[in-house]
């Protein structure tokens, strides 16, 4: 499901005009101007380097992983070391190490090829049905748990 989404993206028109990339060294820079804009732009890429150093819920190993593209990161994103472990640093600040596991991606295809597969296969367990089998488990263990406007069902 998720991989269909980048053939759909690829051939569809942006929502709006994307912004104004940055291009150096044949590595362009974008800043988003809203989701949909932004997955169209990152569709074609081979990978996103995202060396972020504050904690955060990874979404662009998320989008990375639907889509195809390996993504470099840190394990200061939670979904990075899930989605991507071998790809994922330690050190926010590692840009050699960055460097070094970019160019492993771009000249070794077996290892592109199993860092994108095991995403893959990994995000399938955030799609909507493996989510609410999670939270119908969670409910049952625990039945105290309520909505304000009575017993919560799926």
């Amino acid at each position: 499901m998720f991989l269909r989404l980048k053939t759909k993206l690829a051939s569809a028109q942006p929502v709006s005009p994307p912004s104004p990339g940055v291009k150096i060294n044949n590595a362009n820079f974008y800043r988003r101007t809203g989701w949909l804009n932004y997955l169209s732009q990152l569709s074609p890429a081979r990978i996103l380097v995202d060396l972020n150093n504050r904690e955060t819920v990874g979404r662009n190993a998320m989008d990375c992983a639907a889509l195809g593209i390996a993504c470099v990161s840190t394990a200061r994103t939670d979904m990075q070391s899930r989605l991507f472990p071998l790809t994922t640093l330690s050190d926010s600040w590692d840009i050699h190490g960055a460097y070094i596991l970019c160019r492993r991606l771009l000249q070794d295809s077996a290892f592109y090829q199993r860092v994108v597969s095991y995403a893959a296969e990994a995000i399938q367990q955030y799609d909507i049905a493996p989510f609410r089998t999670r939270f119908g488990s969670l409910l049952a263990r625990h039945p105290e748990v309520e909505s304000p406007h009575g017993k919560c069902n799926l």
